[in-house]
């Protein structure tokens, strides 16, 4: 198991930087409470440490005068994240050591592959149950599903304007250019502009007719309002995951906590969702 490391420090030169390295991560395995690992007291050089390879230096640039910003590898060839958390935080705790930075962490790699994994199928399968509800009530105005909805569709071409021809070359519709945050907002309409309400009453027969124009903007179904209404709650904390696995950030234990329940709460909505659809056909 690799991890990348970056330090500020002021130790003097590369020796004495990955002496103090490999002490400290011998501190850590010795104060571990369920890793036990014999790392034998340090033999006068240090190439001579049982230790020596697990960190790799690959810089230490001189930056501030008698401060150096350095990285290196920790190679644990096993998943020990307790060791590597007491790791971090002996560096942190060294009075030589100013900051500390991790990047590079297979560790970290394959749990959010799993979850960028999960993410996909969940917003797949949203997508598809919003799609049903969007062309069922504009029955026949296949790509252009949401000029009444209050959300910015990210733009496909240098002109800004959505591309038809993209859509269908990629099998994809305009849900595929959301932000996720925006599937919250599918409910909300847009303002009626002054041309828009121009256009209504030009081609409204009498009041009762442009009445029921007005009325009817938007999704108008019960089910499907509800469906949408639903999913709100849900969305934020599949978002904060989904955030940080697109930018590789660290979760929290609070943030898998909510997304384990709101995927199952969004899993069972969607499932209803078919359901309802299947009872009606």
């Amino acid at each position: 198991m690799k991890v990348d490391f970056q330090l500020i420090h002021s130790f003097t030169d590369d020796e004495s930087l990955k002496e103090n390295l490999l002490l400290l991560l011998k501190d850590a395995f010795d104060e571990s409470t369920t890793i036990s690992t014999e790392i034998e007291e340090k033999p006068e050089s240090i190439e001579e440490w049982s230790i020596f390879n697990w960190i790799e230096t690959k810089y230490n640039h001189l930056s501030d005068g008698d401060k150096y910003i350095a990285g290196f590898i920790l190679d644990l060839e096993e998943d020990l994240n307790e060791i590597i958390q007491e790791f971090g935080k002996k560096l942190q705790e060294d009075e030589n050591i100013y900051l500390v930075l991790k990047y590079g962490d297979e560790r970290m790699q394959v749990e959010h592959q799993k979850y960028a994994k999960e993410i996909f199928e969940l917003e797949m399968r949203l997508r598809e149950a919003i799609s049903l509800v969007f062309l069922d009530t504009y029955k026949g105005d296949y790509h252009n599903l949401l000029r009444e909805v209050d959300v910015k569709i990210q733009h496909l071409n240098k002109n800004n304007e959505t591309n038809e021809i993209y859509y269908n070359s990629h099998f994809e519709n305009e849900f595929f250019f959301l932000l996720f945050s925006d599937y919250i907002k599918l409910n909300d309409l847009k303002g009626l502009k002054e041309l828009d309400l121009m256009e209504m009453i030009i081609n409204s027969n009498e009041y009762d007719d442009l009445k029921q124009k007005i009325q009817s903007r938007g999704i108008i179904k019960k089910e499907y309002q509800d469906f949408l209404a639903g999913i709100k709650q849900n969305l934020k904390a599949i978002e904060h995951i989904r955030n940080s696995v697109a930018h590789n950030r660290s979760f929290t234990d609070r943030m898998i906590e909510n997304y384990v329940g709101a995927k199952k709460n969004l899993e069972e909505m969607i499932d209803e969702f078919w359901g309802e659809i299947q009872n009606e056909d």
